[in-house]
């Protein structure tokens, strides 16, 4: 079975996409994180909600149901 070496590793050329579509793929990945913090947002915003209706239940200020 042939190996590539350190050297072999080196020299070969590492193929890159045109810098058009390098800056759509940052532009998407940026949009993703964008979506991502705004779900992360809307979970921890609901979460806090539900710990706050269920302390309400708890201390008998909201009724349960």
């Amino acid at each position: 079975m042939w190996k590539m070496g350190a050297e072999e590793i080196q020299n070969s050329p590492i193929p890159v996409p045109p810098l058009e579509v390098q800056q759509r793929i940052v532009d998407m990945v940026k949009e993703m994180r964008a979506r991502i913090a705004e779900e992360r947002n809307a979970a921890e915003a609901r979460q806090a909600r539900v710990v706050r209706e269920v302390e309400e239940m708890i201390l008998g200020i909201r009724a349960i149901g």
